[in-house]
């Protein structure tokens, strides 16, 4: 098991360090785990199942995100595939961004409405 790498640079430099610190099959196992998180909160929607989702988003987009990443790396990609896998790398991060938000304002309205109820 790898063992986080520590920056003090921004957010997004802690995240490409760790991804490129990450095995592929760690990447492959975050993106399984986290589409299944979803899945699992989705179906069965335990109490907070918008946030037990949400975490499994941020999950899934960092695999996801991390195997685009580590593609990209390669030298001998083709063009096309190139432009598609950072299209893929975008979007995740988009995605992940947007999990990240949601795992915070669901929970904020979880205790919120704890508090005026």
């Amino acid at each position: 098991m790898n063992a986080v790498v520590m920056t003090d640079e921004d957010f997004p430099a802690f995240l490409r360090l760790n991804v490129r610190a990450s095995s592929e099959p760690s990447l492959w196992l975050a993106l399984i785990c986290g589409l299944a998180a979803m899945a699992v909160a989705s179906v069965t929607q335990p109490f907070a199942w918008p946030v037990f989702a949400s975490v499994g988003g941020c999950v899934a987009s960092f695999g996801a995100w991390g195997i685009a990443d580590r593609a990209l790396l390669d030298d001998t990609i083709a063009r096309i595939t190139a432009r598609a896998l950072g299209i893929v790398r975008t979007l995740s991060a988009l995605a992940g961004a947007a999990a990240g938000a949601m795992v915070m304002l669901t929970t904020l309205r979880i205790a919120i409405g704890t508090w005026f109820t």
